[in-house]
């Protein structure tokens, strides 16, 4: 690709809700030498802005990320230890979706005639990751050393950070992926707005089984390795600092044109030029990089072909006939939208789960609660980690938001809308007596589009463990 076609830098922030305080290379500084640098600005609404007419008219493709910046990497992982999902929740909503929504209206309207990639996050950590690399990598990005000797002497405090991780990935997914839904409804343009989901598991995280993002070296021992960092820190000392962070190198390309960017921006503070040197981490791998990129040419590929008999063929399994628009009513999908916006709903790319329990005295329940769509699609959605975590779902009264990524099952492949076979709660309860749950209703949403809804009429728990969706059914008979 020609340096002319690439816009992005290291760092930005969308642009939109949050501009105070934006940090932005001095003037006069060499642009090539910063671009791996993290910092907010450019912003990615002035990168779409800046791109020349003539340029911006004759693109085919305009891929756009952004969101996580503007939240925050350190906020997600550790700023708030608890109460983390009430926290991050807001904030989560108003840059991936709200703003993502304003930059999708700035980059049509720059970008007339281009298919506009919106590229979903991969979950920087998960339940795959070792305790090691969680501690490593959460001092590096600037957490106090006092986080992360907790983090190794707690595997409940780690599981913690990683479920604070997790949380933004799932949630990040379906706001994302809902604006892009939204969006295309919204919009009149020929040319179509795609969601792209980069495929990765929870075996790809940081420190996990297969990982496809750049991570630190493991050190002996991390907490040598931290106290080492520490004294080059405090005695101002860069070149030792250096020689000290060269044992956890990532390795990326990118490493020569970074290490110069970060001597020039933050050549007077040596804890943020740490932290600059190895911005690379977290970040896709060259492996990770290609499956990225095929993720891209597979959602480009199927919505530039658009294979109606394919996709119908699945829809209307099981059954010898059925019209497209039968096939796309069973699983609630709108006909009157189109096949084109229908054809973007084929793959569930997120799911979410809004579920309303009774409010009446003893109707929620602790015990755990699996979320079904076939057998071999199966999500628990009430993980319990820390027993002082005032995090609840399934209290009385309350109405619960969960989402869903359906790629973390590893091996379960792509998941099309018609694969889906049910609709299923069940409480896995232990052998007590007054242990039940009174769900009263639930609403599940693919894609940020909503598929169903009903009351449920039903008590979990007593005898009775499981709930099917059967008035109304799904998929529709």
């Amino acid at each position: 690709m020609a340096d002319r076609w690439l816009r992005a830098r290291s760092g930005a922030i969308i642009g939109i809700s949050k501009m105070i305080g934006v940090s932005r290379p001095a003037s006069g500084l060499d642009a090539g030498i910063l671009s791996e640098v993290p910092l907010d600005a450019p912003t990615i609404v002035e990168q779409v802005r800046s791109t020349p007419a003539a340029e911006a008219a004759a693109a085919d493709l305009l891929i756009l990320n952004g969101g996580i910046n503007d939240v925050g990497v350190n906020t997600l992982l550790s700023a708030h230890l608890f109460d983390s999902e009430r926290l991050l929740d807001p904030s989560i909503q108003t840059y991936c979706y709200s703003d993502m929504m304003g930059l999708l209206a700035e980059a049509r309207a720059r970008f007339p005639r281009a298919t506009i990639a919106v590229l979903g996050y991969y979950p920087l950590l998960s339940d795959d990751s070792n305790i090691a690399w969680v501690a490593l990598l959460l001092f590096l990005l600037g957490s106090s050393a006092g986080v992360v000797a907790g983090v190794l002497a707690s595997a409940a405090l780690t599981s913690k950070i990683v479920r604070n991780a997790l949380y933004f990935h799932q949630r990040q997914l379906y706001w994302l992926r809902r604006a892009v839904t939204d969006f295309n409804r919204r919009s009149h343009s020929h040319a179509g707005v795609l969601f792209v989901h980069p495929g990765f598991t929870a075996r790809n995280s940081v420190g996990a089984t297969t990982p496809l993002l750049f991570q630190p070296t493991l050190p002996p021992s991390v907490e040598t390795w931290i106290t080492e960092c520490l004294r080059s820190i405090t005695s101002g000392d860069l070149a030792r600092l250096v020689t000290v962070l060269t044992t956890v190198d990532p390795h990326d390309p990118q490493n020569d044109m970074r290490r110069a960017g970060c001597n020039v921006v933050y050549a007077s503070d040596i804890g943020l030029n740490m932290r600059c040197r190895v911005a690379a981490i977290g970040h896709p791998n060259e492996p990770g990089a290609a499956c990225i990129a095929q993720s891209i040419r597979t959602q480009c590929e199927q919505y530039w072909s658009i294979s109606m008999r394919e996709h119908l063929a699945i829809l209307q399994r099981g059954r010898s006939t059925l019209s497209l628009r039968g096939g796309l009513s069973r699983f609630g999908l709108e006909p009157e939208s189109g096949w084109r916006a229908c054809s973007q709903q084929m793959y569930i790319d997120s799911i979410q789960v809004t579920i309303q329990t009774k409010n009446l005295p003893n109707a929620g329940t602790d015990n755990k609660v699996f979320f079904s769509l076939g057998e071999k699609r199966k999500w628990l959605l009430n993980e319990s980690v820390l027993p002082l975590d005032p995090l609840e779902v399934f209290e009385p009264g309350h109405v619960d938001h969960l989402a869903i990524d359906p790629f973390l099952i590893a091996g379960a492949g792509r998941l099309h809308v018609g694969d889906v076979s049910e609709i299923r709660l069940t409480k896995e309860s232990p052998p007590l007596i007054g242990n039940e749950w009174q769900p009263e209703s639930i609403v599940v949403e693919f894609n940020g589009h909503e598929v169903f809804r009903s009351d449920i009429h039903m008590t979990l728990g007593n005898g009775e463990f499981s709930w099917v969706a059967a008035t109304p059914p799904y998929p529709l008979p």
